[in-house]
């Protein structure tokens, strides 16, 4: 009895590991982490890094990692001076005071590494990791973005740099500027061929809340000063981050927003070099007007033709429309989605699409339906039925094709009936029916299958359009 103890321990230990999931493994690493141990060339880094912290303060380490952006590992290799070879730029904390989290950058001479610099950062963690030439040196500014906390969008960009000679030396890296903000981006926004980092912030700490982008701009001699601000509509609750396209050699910035409950609004960003100002277009100043971007759709604005153009999805509502509930109740209009370029002024719609975001698909709604065909969601069922419509006795008509989504959990080949499976994800097995009076409209199984998406939620909220 006695041998099988330790076997039965280890069993228990095993099945609470796995019920406990992944996160609590990965915690319990983290904090027993010191500093990694690299093998190969590497070695004399990972030595180099811990005398370092260690003339900081003698204590445990723990490793802090970018929760997002391209570099994701404590231990981040990048040649910011041009000469060929990679510093290396460290994220951690002591285990006394683990939201205290620090940088440590090193630099490759002679075949060893040396610790050139040593930095307080300014939050619990990291947030991202940037690099960009600002001032045209040829050698590259870093921008770090701290985590304030981990249930705020806010974040504190720190940037660093502005040396001026290749090869680093003992604190030639400085912290330049410091700022808070909500998204941000670098680009050459003004056109002169030198980046410019460009953000957002939704200020909270006025008494009346605003939100604005502002550029900022290094000098030859290194210093970083605001270039330009414009104002943005403050009935926001966060930004999702940028999208670009080019109008000849300037760019336009296009950002989504997420608004009150179910909504979602674009602004968009672009340099204007007669006034030497940024310009926000869609704003406006009269704070009882809505935002002219703002949807009752969460979709977020795409290039949905392929044509370099940034489209933004407006939404109008759908005459005759309506979503039924359980007692055959009918309640909203529902909404399509007019994706529009904006140019000269004026708003150019390229396509149309009908979002179900209960199924969790979209499918397109050509031009020719305009006031013919309408949709009615039935919510129970999760059936989606398209119809003839009259606009003149604003009644519906015949029923012309119909899709339904049936949960993969509890899908089964005979519940299909007349209706057609072409389409299966982790969450529905979707099938569809195609009426005589669907066919003699022009409805083919091809049409449905090939302007059919399902769509992939990226939060309780939001969605994430694939075309």
């Amino acid at each position: 009895m006695e041998k099988k103890i330790p076997a039965l321990i280890a069993l228990c230990l095993l099945f609470c590991f796995v019920l406990s999931g992944c996160s609590v493994g990965l915690k319990a690493v983290d904090n027993l982490l010191r500093a990694p141990k690299l093998t190969g060339e590497n070695a004399d880094l990972n030595m180099a890094f811990e005398e370092a912290a260690r003339r900081v303060r003698d204590a445990g380490i723990v490793l802090k990692r970018p929760s997002n952006g391209n570099y994701r590992s404590s231990f981040i290799l990048h040649d910011i001076d041009g000469d060929g070879t990679e510093e290396a730029f460290v994220f951690y904390a002591f285990s006394d005071d683990k939201s205290a989290t620090r940088m440590n950058v090193l630099s490759r001479a002679g075949g060893r590494w040396e610790s050139v610099s040593d930095f307080p950062g300014s939050g619990i963690g990291v947030y991202e990791i940037l690099f960009s030439d600002l001032n045209g040196d040829s050698i590259k500014e870093i921008i770090v973005a701290w985590k304030i906390s981990e249930t705020t969008t806010i974040k504190h960009m720190t940037i660093y740099g502005g040396q001026e000679e290749k090869g680093l030396t003992k604190d030639v890296l400085k912290p330049r500027a410091n700022e808070l903000y909500s998204a941000l981006t670098v680009l050459d926004i003004d056109g002169d061929g030198r980046n410019e980092v460009l953000f957002t912030h939704f200020d909270t700490t006025t008494e009346r809340s605003r939100a604005f982008a502002r550029v900022l701009k290094m000098n030859d001699k290194g210093e970083i000063k605001p270039a330009g601000e414009a104002p943005l509509n403050p009935k926001i609750s966060s930004y999702t981050g940028f999208k670009t396209e080019y109008v000849g050699e300037l760019p336009r910035v296009y950002i989504d927003a997420y608004a009150s409950g179910v909504q979602m609004l674009t602004e968009m960003l672009y340099w204007d070099k007669e006034t030497g100002k940024l310009v926000s277009p869609f704003y406006t100043s009269d704070p009882a007007a809505n935002p002219v971007t703002l949807r009752n759709v969460i979709v977020e604005s795409s290039d949905i033709n392929q044509d370099r153009n940034i489209e933004i999805p407006l939404t109008s509502v759908l005459p005759g429309s309506s979503i039924i509930g359980s007692d055959e109740s009918k309640s909203t209009a529902l909404y399509i989605v007019n994706w529009s370029h904006y140019e000269n002024g004026k708003f150019r719609t390229v396509k149309r699409t009908y979002y179900n975001t209960n199924d969790m698909f979209s499918i397109v709604y050509p031009d020719e339906w305009k006031n013919q065909v309408t949709i009615q969601q039935h919510l129970t069922n999760r059936l989606t039925t398209f119809t003839y419509y009259a606009p003149g006795t604003k009644r519906n008509g015949l029923e012309l094709f119909s899709i339904k989504a049936f949960p993969v959990m509890s899908f089964h080949t005979d519940l299909l009936g007349d209706y057609e499976q072409f389409l299966s994800n982790k969450n529905f097995t979707y099938a569809y029916r195609i009426t005589e009076e669907g066919r003699k409209f022009g409805i083919t199984e091809d049409f449905i299958t090939s302007e059919f998406n399902a769509v992939k939620t990226q939060s309780q909220s939001s969605m994430n359009i694939k075309f």
